[in-house]
């Protein structure tokens, strides 16, 4: 019977002591359940009275959010004395792979490179500024046949997202690629060498660079040149 007592004496105690934790556990666990059933799996920081008003944390993760990405090519068009044309665009690439293109041979009048790129950016893009080289080499000898800096900046009017579009362009006839080279077989590479600066609404920058290429092979003969194959190597936008 004393045992008895004891031991009722004892869970007496431990309750007095324990119970008001236990019954505080339990409350928060009704609370957590609460807002579970009000929040679902957000977390309870992003909102900060319950109006859907968002914190200042969540403001700064979505600001942060602003950047962009994209591709860079060189796309070659060549013009024939019969007054005929063929172009080869950046826009043909899948996954940024090089691809080639064969060319029937005909005497050429002169070629066109143009600078290409397609970008896709989040949040709201009020300018992006180019700015870097682009130059044609005979790989060959080294020698330059043309080198022209690139500055441009386009406005959010001025280029859609996910779009390709023109950043810079320059050609060479026939007349000056013979002055510059001699009677042989030549690959024409034109690469450039490209800085990207995004700005967006909210004041915040992002920067990147690119470097393109497009290899040219052709034929150089005293009274005419041909070209047999061109192959591009886009480029992604390394931010």
């Amino acid at each position: 019977m004393r045992d008895s007592v004891l031991i009722i004496v004892v869970l007496v105690v431990a309750i007095i002591f324990i119970g008001p934790t236990i019954f505080q556990g339990f409350s928060n666990l009704g609370r957590d359940l609460s807002n579970w059933v009000k929040y679902g799996w957000e977390d309870e920081s992003t909102d900060t009275d319950g109006t859907g008003t968002k914190s200042t944390d969540q403001q700064e993760k979505e600001e942060t959010s602003e950047e962009y990405s994209g591709s860079t090519g060189v796309g070659v068009i060549v013009h024939y004395t019969d007054g005929s044309s063929k172009e080869v665009s950046p826009e043909g690439s899948v996954f940024n792979l090089p691809f080639a293109v064969y060319f029937d041979g005909q005497e050429v009048d002169y070629i066109e490179w143009s600078l290409a790129a397609c970008v896709d950016w989040q949040g709201d893009l009020t300018s992006l500024k180019v700015s870097g080289t682009m130059q044609v080499i005979a790989q060959e000898t080294g020698i330059t046949l043309r080198s022209e800096g690139v500055l441009k900046t386009f406005y959010s009017g001025d280029v859609s997202d996910n779009q390709w579009f023109e950043i810079w362009s320059f050609s060479l006839d026939a007349e000056e690629i013979q002055y510059d080279l001699s009677d042989g077989d030549y690959t024409l590479v034109c690469s450039a060498g490209l800085d990207f600066e995004a700005m967006f609404t909210s004041g915040n920058k992002s920067t990147g660079t690119a470097s393109p290429s497009t290899n040219l092979p052709l034929t150089v003969e005293t009274d005419k040149i041909m070209a047999i194959m061109c192959e591009i190597q886009p480029a992604v936008i390394t931010t």
